[in-house]
């Protein structure tokens, strides 16, 4: 079985934000807390998985959404090719969403994936071979191997 080594690549940032926006029914004491946003790689010897692709500079400009590093340049930065990645694995509740962003040309090499749990998202990492059993198995594995990083 393929290890991983897992990167989180931060590309976006948004300053004014206050913590009454970050969670669900708010927070009382409502102080200020920027956001970053990251897409994530998944790297073993065999393959790249990109979770998420994020979004550029003139889609989060009017949201308030400063760009501080295009994805590709992140991607670059840590060896890997953008244009040869070959998994992107989204979450599932921005299917409608993705497709409709992607063009034709972002899409001909690549497999996208849709995930709504960790699981899910582990579950395309590890070999289609991997007998139900050992990808549970696994996927505890990762889970608390990553959770303690």
């Amino acid at each position: 079985m393929s290890e991983y080594e897992i990167y989180a690549i931060r590309y976006a940032r948004k300053d004014e934000r206050r913590s009454s926006e970050n969670f669900v029914g708010g927070d009382a004491a409502d102080t200020p807390m920027p956001l970053d946003f990251f897409v994530w790689a998944l790297v073993s010897k065999d393959r790249t998985v990109i979770v998420d692709t994020g979004f550029d500079e003139p889609s989060g400009k009017p949201r308030g959404y400063a760009v501080s590093r295009p994805v590709a340049e992140g991607l670059k930065q840590i060896d890997i090719d953008p244009a040869g990645v070959k998994d992107v694995i989204f979450p599932a509740e921005n299917r409608q969403n993705v497709e409709e962003d992607l063009t034709a040309d972002q899409i001909e090499n690549v497999r996208i994936h849709y995930a709504s749990r960790i699981e899910d998202v582990l579950a395309v990492a590890l070999p289609k071979s991997v007998s139900e059993e050992k990808k549970d198995e696994a996927i505890r594995e990762n889970i608390i191997e990553h959770a303690e990083v």
